[in-house]
């Protein structure tokens, strides 16, 4: 297998009391079919991660559909958006946007292989650090292919919530919840999963839309060596805020677990033993 992937084709943070600490982010995919949560490897794709929190933050990944399925591959978004994702008109104008490259970092600390559930940055044909906006889910174990070709393809996330949402994306095909757009005013576009049976062209509210927002949490210690942990709390979600009192392998506990109310919040720990405590956001399963 040997397929282009170009690009037209919860955050959770951990901190160590006293020490700087790695910290992944989690990154919350909200999805017309539901949410899904990816891991992201903050400190071995630096630049990649970055780029993506940056984008995110900018709100960049608002409403943006999904423009490319092909199951058993990829599910791919990101770079292209329309005007009005609640409009009945037919889809065919779409907007691209380019923000500036990434320098490719398929080789950059630990090897990550495109595997089923990855989060991988797509690129141009031919130039290894042409990634850019694009990103890529892929649908099955891509590694013998994306791996090898055009410098790697950088994964940068996993799944870590939502991956039956992935194993029904395998299961449509053209007509049953993909379409062609390719014969129309629209770019490019033969793989476009949509919320409905058929091969009509589909209006904007029929297209699949995400949007991306980073759950993270801040951490103050307390001149009685207490300390206020804060977060941003996904609406409708249950947030489970969890320690570790020995590294990053754990074993984990739960600390509070609140239902996510779209605001800031926050909790105070009281154990002033434990001086190297570890702290994670998570969204309950």
């Amino acid at each position: 297998m040997n397929r282009f992937i170009g690009p037209i084709l919860g955050s959770f943070f951990i901190f160590l009391v006293g020490l700087a600490a790695s910290a992944n982010t989690l990154a919350l995919f909200r999805t017309s079919l539901g949410d899904m949560a990816f891991e992201l490897y903050d400190a071995d794709k630096p630049r990649t991660v970055s780029t993506f929190i940056q984008l995110a933050n900018l709100g960049f990944y608002t409403n943006r559909p999904l423009y490319r399925l092909e199951p058993g591959f990829v599910v791919q978004g990101g770079n292209i958006g329309v005007a009005d994702p609640a409009s009945t008109n037919l889809a065919q104008n779409f907007t691209g946007n380019n923000l500036g490259l990434i320098p490719n970092e398929f080789a950059v600390g630990a090897r990550l292989s495109n595997t089923f559930g990855t989060l991988a940055m797509a690129k141009s044909a031919f130039s290894t650090n042409s990634a850019a906006n694009t990103w890529f889910i892929n649908l099955g174990d891509n590694s013998a292919s994306l791996d090898a070709q055009n410098g790697g393809f950088t994964v940068f996330g996993r799944i870590v919530q939502g991956a039956d949402i992935l194993t029904a994306l395998n299961t449509r095909s053209n007509g049953y919840g993909i379409v062609d757009l390719s014969g129309s005013n629209a770019p490019p576009l033969n793989t476009v999963p949509v919320i409905y049976t058929g091969t009509n062209l589909p209006r904007y509210d029929q297209l699949i839309y995400a949007s991306i927002e980073l759950l993270r949490t801040t951490l103050t210690a307390l001149p009685d060596q207490t300390r206020t942990v804060q977060w941003n709390s996904p609406t409708g979600l249950v947030c489970r805020i969890e320690v570790s009192d020995l590294g990053p392998d754990g074993p984990w506990s739960l600390l509070h677990q609140t239902n996510g109310n779209g605001l800031t919040q926050s909790l105070l720990d009281t154990n002033t033993a434990a001086e190297a405590r570890l702290y994670r956001i998570r969204i309950a399963p």
